[in-house]
């Protein structure tokens, strides 16, 4: 089976892949290298604050104007508690701006019951903790490839 994409879902599984394999690596590592993986999420992250600007969304002003990256990026909302639990990384102290985007989009009723549960994330990422440990960077890369098959088809 051939399964077409444009640019802009190819941009988007790219940036998947690069936000997976660095959580996998905070879950997943230890001393200086997880705290390399740690600065390199907020530095990623914190990209996207300057485009918010004053904006209460990406897509415009009211709750019903989610743009494409308001969809794009709001999934991983539910990754970052996870990552507080695994690895004592607060994303919220990090990235202020962006936590209160993601909670203003998650008030949108769509939204909130599309996001994950953030706690399950949790679980289920203190399971890939324990599973593979310590696996270094280029363990990492397999398993983030992995979880990205598991979000795009959803295998489960």
């Amino acid at each position: 089976m051939v399964i077409f994409i444009n640019t802009l879902q190819a941009s988007l599984i790219s940036f998947n892949v690069q936000i997976y394999g660095i959580g996998i690596r905070i879950i997943s590592t230890k001393g200086k290298e997880q705290e390399a993986a740690k600065r390199e999420l907020s530095d990623c992250l914190k990209v996207w604050e300057p485009e918010l600007g004053d904006r209460p969304f990406f897509g415009g002003e009211t709750l019903g104007t989610l743009g494409l990256v308001d969809i794009a990026l709001i999934p991983f909302y539910s990754w970052f508690y996870g990552y507080e639990q695994c690895s004592g990384f607060s994303i919220k102290t990090q990235c202020r701006e962006l936590i209160a985007w993601a909670k203003i989009c998650s008030q949108k009723g769509t939204v909130s019951r599309s996001l994950a549960n953030r706690k399950k994330v949790s679980g289920f990422m203190l399971e890939l903790k324990k599973r593979f440990g310590s696996i270094g960077s280029k363990r990492t890369e397999d398993v983030s490839r992995m979880l990205v098959c598991i979000s795009i088809f959803d295998v489960s």
